[in-house]
């Protein structure tokens, strides 16, 4: 029985030791010990304030890096990443200067199946710069659009100016620090805080610097906006023997804005006088607009052209006596209005095409009239451009008759390019 017990004893033992042998030969050959270096393993910055005690600063405070060679078995190695890697760089047990400094870094953390190879050869290197400050303006860009009754007139900023404290590197690169407050929910003039950030001269960003303060307050003045006509201010008359057919300005509207008390009682735009004495013909004038105070026109529109329409009055030549053998009778007859003169290129409408006008003479010569007798036309002989404008209407009489009167003197002629 001892006999027997002995032999199973030593099987057992047998079986382990292959076991254990078997188990060697797989992580040796199978799960190899192995050296595999991790890339960009980041470097934690410890006690960076310590040096600002000497006026001095980091020039950028993250983005440290080093590469970390490890050894361990292939199956430990090649799951290892860089953030199972806690990596510091301790500045208060060192005296650092301005400029490039080399400093040792310290694993605190990693995994226990890996071996640092290259542990005493981990360095960082930083650059250390004096720390400056200036005073900057401050800019608020408004975003958004303010509704249609309402416009932001202006901001003002509290203060107007901050602190850049940092890197002298780096506070040299800002030229201006700037906020942005959306507009297109503000109704009435406020107060709202603005954070600010530094930016260069082409308007990107300036890292690694501090703000003071990192935020001001902006008062958005709000006014309100509406559309008037404009009117054309004239004085004097103009010459004699002619007619002022109309005065026209190039922009018979405006928008204004300004406050809700001061705005609501504006109707209309005032231009400067226009001086009409002893003019005899078309006459083409700017002229300022006349804005109240507290009001502003919005486009920058400061003035405007007014063109004054002037034509002279039909001569009615006097009746000679009329024999007591001659009866003189009046008759109205109509005529075509003809289109005479138009470039080739061009083609034209009129608003008319019949003229009614009244004439004068002998009863038995009126009888032997008709339309055939009379020539109305528009001569568009010096029209050259396409638009629309306005045209005396001529009328050819036979002799030995009189105009009396014409329904009208001028029609409307639309003008365009053949197509």
């Amino acid at each position: 029985m001892d006999k027997e017990r002995k032999g199973k004893l030593v099987v057992k033992i047998g079986c382990v030791m292959a076991a254990i042998t078997l188990w060697l030969y797989i992580s040796n050959t199978q799960n190899p010990l192995v050296n595999y270096t991790i890339k960009k393993v980041p470097v934690h910055i410890k006690n960076a304030d310590i040096i600002s005690q000497n006026k001095l600063a980091l020039t950028k405070q993250d983005n440290y890096y080093v590469d970390i060679k490890v050894q361990g078995r292939a199956s430990e190695v090649y799951k290892a990443k860089a953030g199972d890697f806690n990596i510091i760089a301790d500045l208060s047990g060192y005296i650092v200067r301005k400029g490039e400094n080399r400093l040792p870094v310290e694993i605190e953390k990693m995994p226990s199946n890996l071996t640092v190879v290259n542990n005493g050869d981990l360095w960082v290197k930083l650059d250390i710069d004096e720390v400056v400050e200036r005073t900057v303006s401050v800019l608020v860009n408004l975003k958004g659009n303010s509704s249609n009754d309402k416009v932001v007139k202006e901001t003002i900023t509290n203060p107007n100016e901050v602190k850049v404290l940092g890197p002298s590197k780096q506070v040299g690169l800002v030229d201006k620090v700037i906020g942005t407050v959306d507009i297109s929910k503000v109704s009435q003039s406020k107060t709202v805080p603005v954070n600010v950030r530094p930016v260069d001269p082409s308007g990107e960003e300036v890292k690694g610097v501090k703000i003071e303060p990192s935020r001001v307050y902006a008062t958005l003045g709000i006014n309100i906006t509406k559309e008037v006509p404009i009117k054309v201010d004239t004085v004097g008359t103009i010459a004699n023997n002619f007619n002022l057919n109309g005065v026209e300005p190039s922009k018979d509207k405006v928008k204004i804005s300004g406050e809700e008390k001061v705005i609501r009682n504006i109707t209309f735009i005032k231009t400067e006088q226009i001086n009409l004495n002893g003019l005899t013909s078309n006459s083409n004038k700017e002229v300022k607009l006349v804005i109240p105070r507290d009001i502003e026109v919005l486009g920058n529109i400061g003035a405007i052209n007014v063109a004054i329409k002037i034509t002279p009055k039909e001569v009615v030549p006097k009746e000679e006596p009329i024999p007591d053998s001659v009866k003189k009778v009046e008759k109205e007859f109509t005529s075509t209005i003809n289109i005479t003169n138009l470039s080739k290129d061009l083609i034209a409408n009129i608003d008319k095409e019949k003229l009614n006008f009244k004439i004068l003479g002998d009863e038995k010569v009126l009888n032997n009239l008709s339309e055939s007798n009379f020539k109305a036309y528009v001569d568009l002989s010096k029209v050259k451009t396409e638009g629309q404008s306005s045209i005396k209407v001529e009328l050819t009489l036979p002799k030995g008759v009189t105009l009396v009167s014409k329904e009208f003197t001028e029609v409307k002629v639309d003008v365009k390019k053949k197509q």
